[in-house]
């Protein structure tokens, strides 16, 4: 392996790491956004058996 090949390689690895972090942090964000869906929706079904129980 010359030189020029081991700078492709080094170089090819910095992206891949630069975009698997990237991809974990959007995998994160997105995880985090569903959790708050389901809590929102398990809140307003709370709300709604509180209401037709009242009734």
């Amino acid at each position: 392996m010359d030189f020029t090949e081991k700078l492709r390689l080094r170089e090819k690895a910095a992206e891949d790491i630069f975009f698997a972090a990237r991809d974990r942090a959007l995998i994160e964000a997105m995880h985090e956004k569903q959790r708050q869906q389901h809590e929102h929706a398990e809140e307003e079904n709370s709300l709604a058996e509180l209401t037709t129980s009242a009734k």
